[in-house]
């Protein structure tokens, strides 16, 4: 699960940089530390958990929705297990299962 966790934010990183594939670009040292950082304290700890707050909004030819706030928490544990909690939903994941 560990490896799956720090996959989802090498990920997120790496979508969220804005560069085209193939574009070199040196890092920021600031960010490489940071994320150093957090690897070794996911890695100190037994569980890392993450709070997150989102505002969602859907606009389309000049007309738009009102905006939805969502508000997510996200458990991953040792062992491969995480809890999801979501829009007053709890799922459990872990040996491949959702429940």
């Amino acid at each position: 699960m560990k490896t799956r966790a720090l996959a989802v934010v090498a990920l997120g990183v790496v979508l969220v940089s804005g560069h085209a594939s193939g574009q070199a670009h040196e890092p920021d040292p600031d960010a490489m530390k940071a994320f150093a950082e957090l690897v070794q304290a996911h890695r100190a700890r037994p569980a890392l958990t993450v709070k997150t707050t989102i505002e969602i909004r859907i606009e389309q030819g000049g007309v738009a929705a009102d905006p939805r706030t969502v508000e997510a928490e996200f458990v991953f544990g040792g062992g491969g297990v995480g809890v999801i909690r979501l829009r007053g939903f709890t799922c459990y994941v872990g040996g491949g299962r959702i429940v």
